[in-house]
């Protein structure tokens, strides 16, 4: 008796486990894991994850944000295109002899009122947030090439170079940063109130409403949040290579929702974790890393990145067709 007990309570605790959304998405990632060193045992070597990590955090800083919108039920496109443009404006700036925190906080205002126009012309204008921040992308797009005219934005100051070039732990700055903002978001987004009428919001916005919460402020913050860390990682590369090359940022969007998705985040809205989308992102960044290692065509990695797309939209497709009928 007292054995089956035992063991009912192992059983419990299997189940839970086996429930939390995040540990589903932990499988295809050991998978991919084994499957790239076993074509490259230098895919574990501390370099290569150290460049993993590297990259990962320039999408995780963005997929904090994402995941954010998602969950409040819109969705953010433009957040390639504003790393682009909050970094080359930045860039201008250093370039021309302002000083670096001045710089990097118009940077990092310029991300914001983005966020903030794109939050209002979804909000007040009616416009679905999926045509607002595509026509966001173009203008800010625009902007990065009227700006660079093509060309690189370059010298920075030897301070902002070595910021960007510096390797705690082997590392880079540029993944403490990461850490602390998933930190941050984390308890923001799982203990506050703020974080809580997120998910309502996201969830039934109508009911929302009629619980008092102001849901286009909700709204509102969420692209606000989403493009300030689509500036601060843009301006975080910018450092890492020593120049805005007009390019920066370009494509981002879809690594960024593919990762967010892929860690469980609806783009129903109401549901979503930051360490889902921390997951995810490690995903691509690993995806990325594989398949450089195992020499695949840089043009073959976007369809890779396409398919990622495409399959976990169908997911969260299926996903949400679950949750109805339950």
């Amino acid at each position: 008796m007292v054995n089956d007990i035992k063991a009912s309570k192992r059983n419990n605790i299997f189940i839970k486990v086996l429930l939390i959304p995040e540990i589903g998405i932990l499988i295809p990632l050991v998978i991919l894991i084994l499957l790239f060193y076993s074509l490259n045992n230098i895919f574990l070597s501390f370099l290569n994850i150290a460049n993993v990590l590297r990259s990962l955090s320039y999408y995780g800083i963005i997929g904090v944000g994402m995941t954010i919108c998602l969950v409040a039920g819109e969705v953010d496109i433009s957040v390639g295109s504003v790393a682009g443009l909050s970094a080359v404006l930045c860039g201008v700036l250093l370039r021309d002899g302002y000083p670096i925190p001045f710089a990097i906080i118009i940077g990092l205002l310029v991300g914001i009122s983005i966020g903030f126009i794109n939050g209002i012309i979804t909000i007040k204008g009616k416009i679905p947030s999926l045509i607002t921040t595509l026509g966001m992308l173009s203008i800010c797009r625009g902007l990065v090439s009227v700006v660079t005219k093509g060309y690189n934005v370059y010298p920075f100051p030897e301070g902002f170079n070595n910021f960007g070039k510096a390797e705690p732990l082997g590392i880079s700055y540029s993944f403490v940063i990461f850490i602390i903002i998933v930190i941050i978001g984390a308890i923001f987004f799982n203990r506050t109130i703020w974080g809580r009428r997120v998910f309502s919001v996201g969830g039934n916005t109508e009911a929302a409403k009629l619980a008092g919460i102001n849901t286009n402020w909700v709204k509102i913050s969420a692209f606000i949040i989403t493009s300030f860390c689509a500036a601060l990682s843009g301006i975080i590369l910018s450092a890492r290579i020593a120049c805005a090359p007009p390019t920066l940022g370009l494509g981002w969007e879809f690594k960024v929702i593919a990762a967010v998705v892929i860690g469980g985040a609806s783009l129903g809205g109401g549901i979503g974790s930051i360490i889902g989308a921390v997951i995810g992102a490690t995903i691509i960044s690993i995806l990325d890393s594989g398949m450089i290692l195992a020499n695949v065509s840089p043009y073959w990695q976007s369809v890779v990145v396409g398919c990622i797309l495409i399959l976990a939209v169908g997911i969260d497709t299926l996903r949400r067709e679950r949750i109805r009928r339950i």
